[in-house]
């Protein structure tokens, strides 16, 4: 939990206003709609969606390049009820791509 508050920021209170795509964007920048949203996604179809490259934002601002995989859960054979979501920081992996394209370049 506290590397998801460390992340996300709270996601309780006034600040964060009970939808988590205001926390959430394309990689671009662009924010998330229903479509685009591996969480509201996996609730929707009521498949695993995975390795979602997306940004997550803290109530502070910060972003921090993420990949996002989403699994619905169900009742039984029933109805999807929730969704239990992972959220991996990849922001070493595309400094360390970015270093490699950099030399690359330099060779």
């Amino acid at each position: 939990q506290r590397q998801l508050v460390a992340l996300l920021g709270h996601l309780t209170g006034p600040d964060f206003g009970g939808n988590i795509s205001t926390r959430i964007a394309l990689p671009d920048g662009d924010p998330v709609d229903d479509e685009t949203n591996p969480i509201k996604q996996a609730f929707r179809t009521g498949e695993v969606v995975t390795g979602v490259e997306m940004l997550a934002s803290s109530a502070s601002g910060i972003q921090v390049p993420v990949l996002v995989s989403a699994a619905p859960v169900r009742e039984g054979d029933g109805p999807v009820v929730a969704v239990v979501a992972v959220f991996r920081d990849i922001a070493g992996l595309k400094e360390a791509s970015r270093l490699k394209d950099e030399f690359v370049s330099v060779v």
